[in-house]
């Protein structure tokens, strides 16, 4: 059985992985096995299911094995069924479907009668974390924490859903250190805020699909400035980039209200990152925050 050749590239469309299905009918060297290529012909005629379902929903309504949709998307040249899925996760947010394909896909799993609907929620979040985890590169971490660690002044933004994780970050990153600011807050036009950011500073956005345009825009105009970047996004994002100066963590798997752990978590690892980092400076700056905590009466017991 053959596989996908190098000098072939990796099918970004669902039109693309159409045209591969016709082209193995036709005996084309892109060959993958019957049942693979049933559950691939599947998944093309249900995009909004195959967008929004965990593998193992997928290889039931497919009647193949998990591992066979594996096998699938590295035969086409992803790394495995997660890249492959993306394709049509762009697909039906392109389409302006995005909430309400996952939306019915969250209905379908926990429909009353349904048989270990929040078991089966609660499955599918912990294999987003694990896929996560295993595609964050160590060095990459340490890098957009020092970033963080160095910068005069952090600026974070994150817009409409992100706009949660993005405070989150914001609230603790204040803990570890001075000087983190929330974009779009304050009352100023975005523009103005971002007129002050320096080469000496540091841009944090926050977007998952389907992506704000305004953090994709701010995102070109700092890197166009040479402004140091470190993002917060998923696979196959528009502010992604790589370099001294920019360093992407990503999350695995959609962001909506039924699966956004995976999100949160890469925010929660480049705390930890930090705080590691700035070491008994966090705690000297968190102790002056708790102090003031107290004397404000902000926090009980």
């Amino acid at each position: 059985m053959a596989t996908i050749e190098a000098s072939q590239a990796v099918p970004q469309t669902t039109s693309e992985l159409s045209a591969i299905v016709e082209g193995v009918r036709r005996g084309d060297d892109r060959r993958i096995g019957r049942r693979a290529l049933g559950a691939l012909v599947l998944m093309l005629e249900h995009p909004h299911r195959a967008a929004v379902q965990n593998i193992s929903q997928i290889a039931k309504e497919t009647n193949v094995d998990p591992s066979t949709l594996t096998r699938l998307g590295q035969r086409l040249g992803f790394s495995g069924f997660t890249e492959l899925q993306e394709v049509f996760r762009r697909h039906v947010a392109e389409r302006g479907l995005f909430y309400s394909s996952q939306t019915q896909g969250l209905i379908e799993r926990n429909h009353p009668g349904a048989a270990n609907g929040f078991q089966d929620l609660a499955n599918e979040e912990v294999g987003r974390l694990l896929e996560t985890v295993a595609g964050l590169d160590e060095e990459e971490v340490r890098r957009a924490a020092e970033l963080i660690c160095n910068a005069e002044v952090v600026y974070v933004m994150g817009l409409r859903a992100t706009h949660a994780v993005a405070y989150f970050f914001t609230s603790f990153a204040s803990f570890l250190r001075p000087r983190i600011f929330m974009l779009g807050t304050s009352g100023a036009a975005i523009a103005e805020e971002m007129a002050q950011i320096t080469d000496k500073d540091v841009f944090v956005p926050v977007s998952f699909r389907p992506y704000t345009q305004i953090t994709v825009d701010a995102c070109s105009a700092m890197m166009k400035r040479g402004i140091p970047i470190v993002s917060l996004t998923d696979l196959s994002s528009p502010i992604a980039g790589e370099g001294p100066s920019h360093v992407t963590l990503r999350a695995r798997g959609p962001f909506y209200f039924s699966s956004a752990a995976s999100n949160f978590f890469v925010a929660q690892i480049l705390l930890s990152a930090v705080a590691q980092q700035l070491g008994e400076t966090a705690i000297n700056h968190m102790g002056n925050v708790e102090t003031l905590l107290k004397e404000l009466s902000i926090e009980t017991e």
